[in-house]
């Protein structure tokens, strides 16, 4: 083979190398497209789940919060009960 022949089944085999890459890569984009769809709806349903239990625990918090708050202005009332009481008993 000289070496005009040699060049020529190289730039051949280029070309058909890059003609099928691009086949092929055109096919893997597809599935490359396919998979970030399933991804983007795995992530957002688990992101809606994730948002419900923040909202659930926010709410429990809220509550137990509210709860304590509520004991806390129950006990301070009773302390100032107390304090007004003995101090009734020291003046007398």
């Amino acid at each position: 083979m000289n070496r005009d022949n040699r060049f020529a089944i190289l730039l051949a085999g280029i070309g058909i190398g890059a003609a099928v890459g691009l086949l092929f890569a055109r096919y893997s984009g597809l599935d490359v497209q396919k998979g970030a769809d399933d991804d983007k709806a795995y992530i957002k349903k688990r992101a809606q789940t994730a948002a419900h239990g923040v909202e659930s625990a926010a709410e429990t918090v809220q509550e137990k919060v509210g709860s304590q708050v509520a004991k806390g202005k129950e006990a301070a009332r009773d302390i100032g009960n107390r304090v007004r009481h003995l101090a009734a008993k020291v003046a007398t």
